[in-house]
């Protein structure tokens, strides 16, 4: 049943932001744009601008990559997946330890939040295709980054 799922999503949550309670509270030192999707982020020829930076907070690393995979549930999977290992390939080796537990969390977050609101932008049938593209993360959240990347 949905409640059933929706029981033992939560109860995986839980378990989840407890065990990385630590992780989760010592890396959110990174300068974060937190509204990092793409009409805040301008590209001319080979240079590009990010604007709007007013919602800037100190969070972790994970936090604006999640953003942006949570605002691209329109593009191909490709796409996704492409932004996410270009970001991946930038981070030295320690910050990939970081990013590969927390983006998982961060996604979940990120997804929780989202599944319920209604961009006033996103016409009706759109609607269903967006919420089924949060709920896949929220259920892929706790496999990790690997299944993630197939969304």
């Amino acid at each position: 049943s949905v409640n059933a799922a929706s029981n033992s999503l939560l109860k995986t949550a839980k378990k989840r932001i407890k065990e990385n309670a630590q992780l989760l509270k010592g890396e959110n030192r990174v300068l974060c744009h937190s509204d990092l999707n793409l009409g805040n982020i301008i590209i001319k020829g080979n240079s590009l601008k990010i604007i709007d930076w007013e919602s800037i907070q100190i969070n972790n690393i994970a936090y604006d990559p999640a953003y942006v995979i949570t605002h691209l549930w329109q593009a191909k999977k490709s796409t996704r997946k492409r932004f996410l290992k270009k970001f991946f390939s930038l981070l030295d080796k320690e910050k990939r330890r970081s990013f590969v537990r927390l983006f998982p969390i961060t996604i979940f977050y990120l997804a929780a939040g989202g599944i319920g609101f209604i961009p006033p932008e996103v016409s009706s049938p759109l609607l269903k295709k967006r919420k089924e593209f949060f709920q896949k993360l929220l259920e892929r959240s706790f496999l990790g980054i690997d299944s993630l990347m197939d969304i």
